[in-house]
C-alpha cells in the first residue's frame, strides 16, 4: 500500500487499494495524519457513547432504575400521553 498523498498516480489503481470498515479507516487515518492516539478517559467515553447507541433502551432502563444515590426506583409515567400544544392535535381558537 503506497499512502495516495505520496503516490497520487496510484489513486485508483486496484492493486493499491484497501477496503477497510469506517472504524479501521479513522484509526488508520488518524495515524497517518500524525494524530496521536486517544487519552484513555476520552476512549472509555467513545466506548460508553458506542455502546448507548447500539442499546439506548437498556441504558435508559438502567438510568431510571438507579438513582444518583444508586438506590433502585420505580420507572414513573406520565399521565399525558402528549402535550398540549402547536401538533397535539388540538385546535387552537
Amino acid at each position: 500500500m503506497e499512502p495516495v498523498r505520496d503516490r497520487p498516480d496510484l489513486a485508483y489503481a486496484l492493486s493499491n487499494l484497501q477496503c477497510l470498515c469506517g472504524r479501521c479507516h479513522a484509526r488508520k487515518t488518524r495515524i497517518e495524519v500524525g494524530h496521536k492516539p486517544l487519552p484513555p478517559e476520552r476512549a472509555r467515553w467513545r466506548d460508553l457513547l458506542r455502546q448507548m447507541a447500539r442499546n439506548p433502551v437498556e441504558h435508559e432502563r438502567k438510568s431510571l432504575m438507579n438513582g444518583p444515590r444508586g438506590n433502585a426506583r420505580k420507572a414513573t409515567t406520565s399521565k399525558m400521553p402528549f402535550s398540549r400544544g402547536w401538533g397535539s392535535g388540538t385546535a387552537r381558537r
